[in-house]
């Protein structure tokens, strides 16, 4: 370390006097306090010339191939394959210092990617698994490029092996910070550093003279890349013209680690970058990513979310990710079932399955201007079970990962590596229980304690929107159980519960329901009943009660339906079930359509009863 402190102090470089460059095999290279430090003390300064990055790779004489051939790399594969080639050539590099700070290509990562096979199953299942996946296919194909336009330009590339740019591309994963800290604000040229025998100098390059994608890289800050990662460290960042600068914003100790903080990062972003992750990360959570909704969908949504699509117009179902956050979890743990359920879901992601949702019901889908307002607060509201029921949807595929990668591990693991990987996966685990937990409890909460008029918006039961039609209509309600006899073989509702009897009488309740108020304005918008059906139809419009064309053929799972309401007809003649606007329309139009956009098979059993399945439909008013 002394030897990078005399190259860096050397080359313009500031390290505060009681700020001490350190080195063991716990903590690695790493910044200790030899005495006491104030809030608001200037620590370090790094100035650009120190700095490693692609610009220099375009400007250094001694590898030609990057100056002359750079735009043939990626921007991120050149500044790669110019540290591998210091490294190659470290005991002339201007760097060497630098270099022998890091961590050797022999010494490796504890990162993913240079994780043994044994390691790598204990992210199988996460979602940090298929991120592992893809960064290593991306970072071969840089490589394979690389080494072709080298060859091709008459380099010698036996020495650039995958191993080692591997090793160098974890160096900037790990250690590099945003090329903005070299982009200046005022002028349209980069600043590049030359360092030959002659010293270094100075060459501007312009940035209008690259693509928009070379416009953002990483850069290397040596010495300020050495500071531990301490996510309540209080530090400031300060980029000037020529320089980059940490201090610090809290008391500390002599003996004390002076750590940096690398900003909000999840367990995902510290595995992968850095290799360690600790229990109770306040940014850890779980990914959840939209896929490509159906095309009339992604019409509107280019427009008014431009942001979820590639610029080739393809849906980027990596910018529609979102993070139920664990600390949102937590902080609701108090809070009663909806705030419970829907205070870890960002209003985003709720917004685009509404949109889902309503493409589903056949109504409007219209642009939604504050989707949390609308969702949590407002009109919106109607179409949370159905989200809720998506998004456990969505979990169910993550959960059956997890459970299957678990055959394969051992119960504990054998190595730090496994140990930091374990800790995420727990986290994982207990991210997508908790919200299916609260997610079915919010539905189960929207179960009408009692049956009755005031019940307001809810999730009925079968048996339960029966109670309240014989409370409310009970003309109707013996009629319509006059019918179930008839078309079910019984009026037991008990012996129909879960089966698919339960989903088809809902479909024809609704239907029954409905001609009932229709045909008798004494009921119409009278009761909670009346108000259901006044909701529904201002939501999926009046239905079609035209008599049927004779000479048309009805739908297949239509005319099924219609059968039985002609068996219960013949039985029982001047009653609704003799109605002429009993159609195939009508049937799937309104009442299928509602029991199955609004309706599904859920578990309302408790400890007690134990499991209990039924058909249940959501109903707002």
């Amino acid at each position: 370390m002394d030897a990078f402190e005399s190259w860096f102090r050397s080359n313009g470089g500031y390290l505060h006097h009681s700020v001490q460059l350190a080195q063991d095999a716990e903590q690695g290279s790493h910044f200790r306090a030899t005495a006491i430090i104030e809030p608001g003390t200037h620590v370090l300064t790094v100035p650009h010339n120190l700095a490693m990055s692609n610009l220099n790779a375009q400007v250094d004489d001694n590898f030609p191939v990057f100056r002359t051939h750079a735009q043939k790399f990626t921007v991120e594969a050149l500044s790669f394959f110019y540290l591998t080639a210091q490294w190659l050539n470290r005991d002339k590099s201007f760097w060497k210092p630098y270099l022998d700070i890091l961590p050797s290509p022999e010494q490796g990562f504890e990162t993913p990617i240079f994780y043994d096979e044994d390691d790598r199953q204990w992210l199988e299942g996460t979602d940090l698994h298929p991120t592992l996946l893809g960064r290593e296919v991306a970072w071969k194909k840089y490589w394979e490029d690389g080494v072709q336009v080298m060859e091709s330009a008459g380099m010698d590339v036996t020495d650039y092996t995958w191993e080692l740019f591997r090793w160098a591309a974890t160096v900037y994963s790990s250690r590099s910070f945003n090329g903005l800290t070299v982009t200046p604000q005022d002028s349209q040229y980069w600043t590049a550093y030359k360092h030959d025998a002659n010293g270094t100098q100075t060459v501007l390059l312009n940035q209008n003279d690259y693509p928009e994608d070379w416009k953002k890289f990483s850069v290397l800050f040596p010495a300020i890349d050495i500071g531990n990662h301490n996510p309540n460290a209080r530090v400031n960042w300060t980029y000037d013209p020529d320089r980059f600068s940490l201090s610090v914003s809290e008391r500390i100790e002599p003996g004390s680690q002076v750590y940096n903080n690398y900003g909000p990062k999840s367990s995902e972003e510290l595995l992968m970058g850095y290799g360690f992750c600790a229990p109770n990360n306040p940014y850890d959570g779980l990914l959840l990513a939209m896929r490509p909704p159906p095309p009339p969908l992604q019409q509107m949504l280019s427009i008014t979310h431009p942001e979820y699509f590639k610029a080739t117009g393809e849906w980027n179902s990596e910018a529609a990710t979102f993070r139920l956050l664990q600390a949102k979890l937590q902080e609701t743990s108090d809070a009663g079932p909806f705030d419970q359920a829907w205070g870890c879901v960002p209003a985003p992601l709720a917004e685009l399955f509404c949109y889902v949702v309503q493409l589903e019901r056949g109504v409007d889908v219209a642009p939604i201007e504050d989707a949390e307002e609308y969702l949590y607060h407002g009109e919106g509201k109607r179409y949370l079970p159905r989200i809720a029921l998506y998004i456990m949807m969505s979990l169910v595929p993550k959960i059956g990962k997890l459970e299957e990668a678990n055959e394969k591990l051992p119960s504990q693991p054998t190595n730090q590596r496994q140990a930091s990987v374990k800790i995420y996966r727990d986290m994982q685990y207990e991210v997508i229980n908790t919200v299916q937990e609260r997610m079915a409890t919010y539905l189960k909460d929207l179960q009408p304690e009692t049956v009755s008029s005031s019940a307001g918006s809810a999730i009925w039961t079968l048996e339960d929107a029966l109670d309240l039609l014989e409370m409310e209509m009970p003309a109707v309600h013996k009629s319509f159980m006059s019918g179930v006899k008839y078309v079910t073989g019984t009026t037991k509702l008990r012996k129909l519960r879960g089966s698919e009897h339960e989903e088809y009488l809902w479909t024809i309740l609704l239907c029954f329901i409905y001609l009932a108020l229709t045909n008798d304005s004494e009921f119409a918008n009278q009761g909670l009943i009346g108000k259901w059906t006044q909701s529904l139809v201002e939501e999926y419009g009046e239905p079609d009660l035209a008599a049927a064309d004779p000479d048309e053929e009805a739908d297949e799972e239509a005319a099924e339906y219609l059968d039985r309401v002609k068996k219960a007809a013949m039985f029982l003649p001047g009653s609704l079930w003799t109605n002429p606007a009993w159609t195939a329309d009508f049937v799937l139009d309104f009442g299928m359509r509602i029991s199955k956009s609004q309706g599904t098979y859920m578990d309302i059993g408790d400890e007690e009863e134990g499991e209990d399945l039924r058909y249940v439909v959501y109903l707002h008013v």
